[in-house]
């Protein structure tokens, strides 16, 4: 994607705009920059974007761009809440996870 469209899902994105989130999150991954990826779709995730809770699950599954210790069994619990209509559960366990990524 080209820095001007990069720009431009940047500002969405800060306004608030979920799917710009999420967008960035898999240009970021793209790019190979998985803590990037990471960040743009917990943020996703955290406002709720289904999608965004599948990206972030295949992320831990693989262990891109996070420091959780056991990265399946994460995945599992991110996957679990995607397809679960109870999203506060899985709201509290992204929040933990990203926590685990930060020194």
């Amino acid at each position: 994607m080209a820095k001007e469209g990069t720009a431009f899902l940047e500002m969405a994105a800060g306004q608030g705009h979920v799917y710009a989130m999420q967008t960035l999150g898999s240009v970021h991954r793209e790019r190979k920059d998985y803590e990037q990826a990471v960040a743009w779709y917990t943020k996703a995730a955290e406002a709720r974007l289904p999608e965004a809770m599948y990206d972030l699950a295949v992320q831990l599954n693989t262990g891109q761009g996070v420091a959780a210790p056991d990265y399946p069994a994460a995945a599992a619990g991110v996957y679990t809440c995607h397809f679960s209509a109870q999203l506060e559960p899985c709201l509290t366990q992204i929040v933990t996870l990203h926590t685990l990524d930060t020194p």
